[in-house]
């Protein structure tokens, strides 16, 4: 009998079957996934579905999105952010079926994580929310590490930051003047206001002010023109 296998090697690819009328191989693979595993002899074919996975975690990697959000009042839960995992093998393959703790390390603002384990799916994915206090943070003020329950060395921090007000404002301006007319010249400015992860801050007011940093004295001299 001949054997193939979509996903991984089959050793030996050949066998004769026994006085039992079976024949045996292996078949084994470096990545996780779906395999379908053939047998053929003569003009009589069979086929069987099968799945490689992974089952030991060498590495996670934590994201918190977004990494800037605004404090709750006290007691709401409207504003959160999303802290998702995956967990993978040493040869990159996802793990599945691992539990994942979630803990603050550090959190000036006094917030919670909901729910505080959660368990990888057939992606090696597993998302819990953060969800901020009342207080404000410095930048990065917030610390959450992500740890494979059944191997406490794997693990993964993210950092957030939790801030009501627009932390950076840089201003633009047009490289020429336009003519409006013969006694009025127009520069036009921009105005950028982003929070502390670099994204734009929306509905914020801006209040513009021109300050001279110099100035200049003339006088005015009345002349008799002769007729």
């Amino acid at each position: 009998m001949t054997f193939s296998t979509t996903r991984g090697t089959v050793t030996p690819s050949s066998a004769v079957t026994g006085p039992d009328g079976v024949a045996t191989v292996a078949v084994s693979s470096t990545t996780a996934g779906p395999v379908t595993i053939s047998a053929e002899s003569g003009t009589a074919r069979t086929s069987l579905t099968a799945g490689y996975v992974a089952t030991v975690p060498a590495t996670i990697v934590l994201q918190a999105n977004p990494g800037a959000i605004p404090p709750n009042s006290s007691g709401g839960s409207v504003n959160q952010s999303s802290l998702s995992v995956v967990v993978r093998d040493a040869a990159g393959n996802p793990v599945a079926d691992q539990v994942v703790n979630f803990t603050a390390i550090k959190d000036g603002s006094n917030g919670t994580i909901s729910p505080g384990t959660s368990t990888t799916d057939s992606n090696g994915s597993a998302t819990v929310q953060f969800i901020p206090g009342a207080l404000t943070t410095a930048a990065n003020g917030v610390q959450i590490r992500a740890t494979v329950q059944r191997l406490p060395t794997v693990t993964s921090d993210a950092f957030l930051t939790v801030s009501g007000e627009a932390l950076f404002i840089s201003i633009g301006r047009a490289s020429t003047l336009t003519v409006v007319d013969t006694t009025t010249y127009q520069k036009d400015f921009q105005v950028y206001v982003t929070d502390a992860n670099g994204s734009p801050a929306s509905n914020r007011s801006i209040v513009m002010a021109l300050e001279p940093v110099s100035y200049g004295k003339g006088q005015l001299v009345y002349g008799v023109s002769a007729e």
